[in-house]
Order: C-alpha cells, then sequence, then structure tokens
C-alpha cells in the first residue's frame, strides 16, 4: 500500500499493488468491474497499482466483499 507518511496528507484513496504486473492489475479490475466493484488503475512513475476511494459511507460489510473477491480472483490469475 502506498501512502504519505505525514498524517495531514493521507486520503481515502486507497493503492495496493496486488500483483508486480501492470497486466494481472488490469485483468483483476476488470473481473472485480464483472462483480459490480469499481477500482481503478493508477500508475504514475512507476508506482502504484490498484485503487480504491474509501468514504465515510463505505460500510465494513462492502470492505470485506472487496477482500473477499480480490482473494477469489486473484487465485485463478
Amino acid at each position: 500500500m502506498w501512502t504519505p507518511a505525514a498524517a495531514p496528507l493521507r486520503s481515502g484513496i486507497v493503492t495496493c499493488e496486488p500483483f508486480p504486473d501492470a497486466e494481472r492489475v488490469h485483468r483483476l479490475t476488470q473481473a472485480l468491474e464483472a462483480e459490480r466493484i469499481y477500482p481503478t488503475v493508477r500508475y504514475c512513475s512507476g508506482v502504484g497499482g490498484l485503487r480504491v476511494s474509501i468514504h465515510y459511507y463505505t460500510s465494513r460489510e462492502d470492505l470485506e466483499a472487496l477482500l473477499a473477491a480480490m482473494d477469489g480472483i486473484m487465485k485463478k490469475l
């Protein structure tokens, strides 16, 4: 996960690198979209990955669904 160390610079945007190659990150994103989960892929200067925006209305159940979907899909990729 990539985030600034300084707390005032942090946000609800979470970026993780589930795979070392962008090709599988893109395939993961497409598979998540088929599950009605809509992340984006972001890279800047070679740093980045799968990006999700967590907001105050995102429930624990939403996060658990995201992680479960990612786990199942990643095992297949």
